[in-house]
């Protein structure tokens, strides 16, 4: 487990984080100048602790979320009003819904192994750009439906591996 003073600082402007045991909701969290965080095979104590962590990042512009898979966690929030690039590689564990709530989001990358269907994103009009992976071989209703979300965006930028569409 990480110690409590990572998530104190009142300098640090860059934070990476990777394999570690995350539970800042047990403390305050004040990272005034944080404007970028990556977070990549991060084990969360309780479903709070990224929500937590981001509302102690009042300037946070760039936000990296990898390996995420883990079986415990059965919603996945991600709310910050200044966020303006967000990148998410979902994984192949069982992470349940995922919410993300940036209205100030410019670009948007999203790699999912299974189903866009529990990803939900509420309306951005500052969304430019946007890199999705699709890597579930069927498409999907619920996919069709997350990419119709991304309607509004300049630059769509879609890869990946998929061999029917299923409607």
């Amino acid at each position: 487990m990480l110690p409590q003073c990572i998530f104190n600082s009142k300098t640090l402007v860059n934070l990476c984080l990777l394999d570690c045991v995350c539970n800042p909701s047990t403390g305050a969290v004040s990272l005034p100048c944080l404007k970028s965080l990556n977070l990549y095979r991060i084990q969360y104590q309780v479903k709070k602790s990224l929500p937590h962590l981001l509302s102690g990042c009042p300037v946070l512009e760039e936000l990296i979320v990898g390996g995420i898979a883990d079986d415990d966690l059965n919603c996945f929030k991600i709310a910050s009003t200044t966020i303006k690039s967000l990148s998410l590689d979902i994984g192949s564990g069982n992470v349940g819904n995922v919410k993300i709530n940036a209205p100030a989001l410019r670009y948007l990358e999203v790699e999912e192994y299974s189903s866009y269907e529990h990803i939900r994103l509420l309306p951005v009009s500052n969304l430019i750009e946007a890199d999705i992976w699709l890597n579930n071989f069927v498409l999907e209703v619920d996919d069709l439906n997350f990419l119709n979300s991304l309607s509004n965006v300049n630059r769509l930028k879609l890869s990946g591996r998929v061999e029917q569409v299923c409607i």
